[in-house]
């Protein structure tokens, strides 16, 4: 069976609503880079409200929506590529052990791990930092403590059961 096969098989424990967000907010970064590029041409080019600082010419026409989007931008790439991308699951596959695809691709084998059940999860020392900021999420989950890292597995509502059995007999 080749490897990626695995993480298919279980794929409909998952919830794809997750994992489709998390295409979506990619998305929006893109978005806001394209913004972030348009504005900071509109701010040097611009006829409306022009100051010369420096000997350089800008309009404060646009740099509000500069520095909002710049601001957006930062927080949006952050929560994407360090907090999502480093603990949502896409992927999992048992064997002996349990295998973990992350939503950046990395692919994870953990021994050990014990289950958190309830979404109260202590995200105080989960390994990442500003997890703290982010740890409202919009979906039910089930979350996968291995030694000092907390991942998230979101679930669909109807497969709660199975998953936590399926989890429960690898520890």
């Amino acid at each position: 069976m080749p490897r990626e096969s695995g993480f298919i098989s279980y794929s409909y424990l998952i919830n794809e609503k997750c994992v489709k967000s998390y295409y979506q907010e990619i998305y929006i970064n893109i978005f806001f880079l394209v913004c972030l590029i348009g504005l900071t041409h509109a701010v040097f080019n611009s006829n409306q409200k022009v100051v010369a600082f420096l000997n350089i010419e800008f309009s404060l026409y646009y740099i509000f929506p500069l520095v909002f989007c710049i601001y957006e931008f930062s927080v949006s790439f952050y929560k994407i590529y360090f907090v999502k991308g480093k603990r949502l699951i896409k992927g999992l596959r048992v064997d002996s052990d349990i295998e973990i695809k992350l939503l950046n691709g990395k692919v994870l084998i953990l021994d050990k791990f014990s289950l958190i059940l309830d979404n109260n999860i202590d995200f105080k020392n989960t390994g990442s930092f500003g997890e703290k900021v982010y740890k409202k999420y919009d979906f039910n989950y089930i979350g996968i403590r291995n030694d000092e890292k907390t991942y998230l597995l979101p679930y669909k509502k109807d497969s709660k059961d199975f998953t936590i059995k399926l989890l429960g007999s690898m520890r």
